[in-house]
């Protein structure tokens, strides 16, 4: 018996090595086929075509672990590459009178520095195994049977709570953001316990979540929810790879027709004498999909790559150090820790979060007080320690992230369930455009917050399940300690 249950595992290990390898070089080969397409046929210069590469490999590993895993990681390597990898290496390309926001970094040297910080922020990410991402839903079903009421209270009560954190003092009405969110993690969890009987509660709180955006402007919450829930719909019914393709061919469009009309829209209803609302965006998105100039020219695909382009204010950083040479060392990131961390009474000097003092002193450029940027980690490592500090930043970012899954892991032990908090921890901290002191402190107190419930729900659900044995009304589940 020992000798059989020897060769099977032998076998398995085989198996598992042949499939690991097998993966591992058609990413190689395919990855180096999008490099030699972009040279030969896209002529394009070799550390910009290396780095199109290098985000193909991200996009491709997202999109085939996504059925296998929630593959929040790779989506966060994608958005991150997105930003910093393959939106550079397109603008870089186009005529001057096409780009409203230049790089003002020689094309190699930027690269030179992209590339590395990116693999920096991957190798971060990856520094710690955890099993959060292959989620075990079948005990997830039967926490989410057990407590099907509280969970729809869940939801309600975080509907309300979206109108109440507005009108909460300013400490205060973060976390009310916080756990207001819950309202996503519920209607998830009963979207995975029966699909057909409660997608029309997980569709009604994406609904909302539109209907919000539309009427305040603001869609950046909006496309990570979706975003989010995409992902986990993906994830849970475990679609072929046509389903996936037609997805991902719906997000990229309604993204790129969405980039082209916020701002009209924001024009005609924030500054114009047109009230918020479906009919005036729907006639926004009609226009644009419908000009003349043709919707993929290439004038609206530099002005949608435009605000993607996180790199541009990575480049002028860069620039605007390297002439004031005004390195901070860890001076700023005490302040963002400050900030992030410290309530007001406790540091009353700290920086607040949109603070345009550090961005128009350190980033080359001068925003008003009605435009809202932030520097980013690989710029605010630059900062810090020039070239090597923005590798650094990255690198100690990918390592938050991953303590931050570990941590989450912890509460899996308790419930399996208690994974679904990652989306709301995760949903400002994956944003490239996010200030790090906002990424931070969003990362910490919706840890502590969100701890917090696990401990409070862990009672409650040891009374659930003490319960439910008592009265066997679900006898066909067995409890997971």
């Amino acid at each position: 018996m020992a000798a059989i249950a020897s060769a099977k595992s032998s076998s398995f290990a085989i198996l598992f090595a042949f499939r690991y390898y097998s993966a591992l070089v058609m990413k190689i080969i395919l990855s180096l086929l999008v490099f030699l397409g972009t040279v030969v046929f896209g002529e394009f210069p070799t550390l910009p075509a290396l780095a199109i590469a290098l985000w193909f490999l991200f996009a491709y590993e997202l999109f085939f672990r996504s059925s296998h895993r929630l593959a929040f990681r790779e989506f966060l390597l994608a958005l991150y590459g997105l930003n910093y990898l393959l939106a550079p290496a397109i603008t870089y390309t186009f005529p001057d009178h096409l780009v409203s926001y230049k790089m003002k970094m020689p094309r190699d040297e930027y690269f030179e520095l992209a590339i590395p910080a990116m693999l920096c922020l991957r190798i971060g990410l990856f520094a710690i195994k955890t099993k959060i991402f292959d989620v075990p839903y079948e005990a997830v079903r039967l926490q989410a049977h057990i407590n099907q009421r509280v969970l729809k209270g869940w939801v309600i009560a975080g509907i309300i709570l979206s109108f109440v954190f507005r009108y909460a003092p300013t400490e205060l009405g973060f976390f009310v953001y916080l756990l207001s969110l819950i309202r996503f993690v519920a209607a998830f969890a009963l979207f995975s316990l029966d699909r057909k009987k409660y997608r029309w509660w997980v569709l009604g709180v994406l609904f909302f979540e539109i209907s919000k955006s539309i009427m305040g402007g603001m869609f950046h919450d909006m496309a990570m929810w979706l975003i989010f829930f995409c992902i986990f719909w993906v994830y849970l019914a475990k679609f072929k790879l046509w389903v996936k393709v037609s997805l991902a061919s719906i997000a990229v469009f309604s993204f790129f027709v969405l980039q082209l009309s916020k701002s009209e829209y924001r024009q005609k209803t924030w500054f114009g004498n047109e009230e918020a609302g479906l009919e005036v965006f729907q006639e926004v998105v009609s226009k644009n999909i419908a000009a003349e100039r043709g919707l993929f020219s290439q004038a609206n695909i530099a002005s949608s790559l435009t605000r993607v382009n996180q790199a541009w204010i990575l480049a002028s950083t860069v620039n605007h150090m390297e002439r004031t040479r005004d390195f901070q060392g860890m001076n700023l990131m005490s302040r963002y820790i400050e900030g992030a961390l410290l309530p007001r009474f406790l540091a009353p000097n700290k920086i607040t979060s949109g603070s345009k003092d550090i961005f128009n002193r350190f980033s080359g450029h001068r925003i008003g007080s009605n435009t809202s940027m932030g520097l980013g980690i690989f710029a605010d490592g630059y900062i810090a320690y020039g070239y090597w500090g923005a590798l650094l930043f990255g690198l100690g970012l990918g390592l938050l992230f991953a303590v931050v899954f570990k941590i989450v892991e912890r509460w899996a032990e308790i419930s399996p369930f208690f994974i679904l908090f990652i989306l709301p921890i995760l949903n400002y901290a994956v944003r490239p455009d996010c200030e790090t002191q906002t990424t931070i402190g969003h990362l910490v107190k919706s840890v502590v917050l969100y701890g917090l419930l696990v401990v409070t729900y862990k009672k409650y659900f040891t009374k659930e399940v003490s319960f439910e044995r008592k009265e066997r009304t679900i006898p066909r589940f067995k409890t997971v300690p």
